[in-house]
């Protein structure tokens, strides 16, 4: 006998999911964790503003050092942050898409994690410098889908 689930996902139709080809990464070991240095250009960013949103939470908006214009990207995107050891953190972007003039990201600062959050905290304050990469998205959205399900977990939303 074949059991359902309780609570059934609606299948309108079926269809291959589209995944975007990820980011070619070079994994190497260290002592603690696995790091990821990703083989893609990064460029520099201003930290402009650091805005406290929760205990241990901070949103930091990046704008590009001459106020041009930053690339694009859509819902789910996320940008590589590089780290003064040059390991990368990935965080999604979380202003609206068609903003270019400014990107938002949410940091939680983990104490029992690899240090990138913490870095983050100490380091990242108005006016510095830093490096990232232009936004990826894994997982588009995409228009012409029945529906999407988002699922949410630590301090973002990601599709």
């Amino acid at each position: 006998m074949t059991r359902r689930p309780a609570h059934p996902i609606p299948h309108e139709r079926t269809s291959q999911a589209r995944v975007s080809k990820p980011t070619p990464l070079q994994v190497s070991l260290d002592d603690k964790a696995i790091t990821r240095r990703a083989s893609t250009h990064l460029f520099p960013v201003t930290v402009t503003q650091v805005i406290p949103l929760a205990h241990e939470i901070r949103c930091y908006e990046l704008r590009a050092p001459d106020g041009s214009q930053l690339p694009r990207f859509k819902a789910g995107a996320h940008v590589d942050v590089e780290l003064l050891n040059g390991d990368l953190r990935q965080y999604s972007l979380c202003s609206d898409p068609q903003d270019t003039r400014r990107y938002l990201i949410a940091v939680q600062r983990e104490l029992g994690g690899r240090g990138g959050s913490i870095e983050i905290f100490e380091r990242f304050v108005r006016g510095a410098t830093i490096r990232i990469s232009s936004p990826r998205n894994h997982f588009p959205l995409h228009d012409d889908a029945d529906h999407h399900l988002l699922i949410a977990g630590g301090v973002g939303i990601t599709p």
